[in-house]
């Protein structure tokens, strides 16, 4: 019975992180693909095919199953690149169907060494799901207001690291985020994505920071629309950088290595 409940929790987490993973499909290149599908096709055969063989006490079926389902999770999740990342995937899925069935069988005896062995695969079947989503999520800038794991390792959420930098009371000014990444008001994902990426490869820290806030405000259409009414609008008399937190007064382009970190002014 516990190696059914171990078999319908994998298919189960995968079926979610295929859910939540097919919302940045968009955003996939081939290295992405290559990635997700070696990762979810090696993962998911490995322990399906242990999990099998120790149900059934048998190295032909854990081996049948744990590749077959590596297999097709492998070339499902490697499909967004292209065919590299297909054929990544269904390669994860061969090997770690076959090498999950055959650690069953060398670690049946003595028995509690089968149920120990799983639960360390489950731990680390577990860490590799979450960094896979993490990745993925990062290449994803575009689609920031998605993100559920990639905000946990990077300490705090754009807004909250760009309203840090507003300590400054002095600094007056409503922040043109479109002038911070050097595009236009109408502007779609893929070109703010793009710009966002060209900003925080040649600036520090603090305008990484901004560039983040920039990304997490433009790439949601909730919020970017609330953002225009209020850049339309202008900065309200007597507003304090707590009233907000795009109040400051940004540089237009980043700085230009070798030549002395200066900035351009808004």
């Amino acid at each position: 019975m516990i190696w059914l409940v171990f078999v319908f929790v994998v298919v189960a987490v995968s079926g979610l992180l295929g859910r939540h993973l097919g919302r940045f499909r968009d955003a996939y290149s081939e290295m992405t693909g290559m990635m997700a599908g070696m990762t979810m096709g090696m993962l998911n055969g490995f322990v399906l095919g242990y999990a099998v063989a120790a149900l059934l006490d048998s190295m032909f079926w854990g081996n049948l199953f744990g590749v077959g389902l590596g297999l097709t999770l492998g070339i499902y999740f490697g499909r967004p690149g292209g065919l590299m990342g297909v054929m990544d995937g269904a390669m994860g899925g061969v090997m770690g169907g076959s090498m999950g069935a055959m650690l069953a069988v060398m670690v049946r005896f003595p028995e509690y060494g089968l149920v120990w062995t799983a639960v360390l695969l489950g731990v680390l079947y577990g860490a590799g799901m979450i960094g896979l989503v993490v990745l993925i999520e990062q290449s994803a800038p575009a689609h920031a207001h998605l993100h559920r794991l990639a905000p946990l390792f990077t300490g705090r959420t754009a807004p909250a690291a760009a309203a840090a930098l507003l300590d400054d009371h002095s600094a007056p000014g409503l922040v043109n985020y479109y002038a911070v990444l050097d595009i236009p008001v109408k502007a779609g994902t893929a070109q703010i994505a793009a710009a966002y990426t060209t900003y925080v490869a040649a600036t520090d820290p603090a305008g990484r920071a901004l560039a983040q806030a920039a990304l997490a405000t433009l790439a949601n259409a909730t919020t970017r629309a609330a953002y225009d009414r209020e850049l339309a609008a202008g900065p309200a008399p007597g507003r304090t950088p707590q009233a907000t937190s795009r109040l400051l007064r940004v540089p237009r382009h980043p700085p230009q290595r070798g030549r002395g970190g200066d900035r351009r002014g808004v």
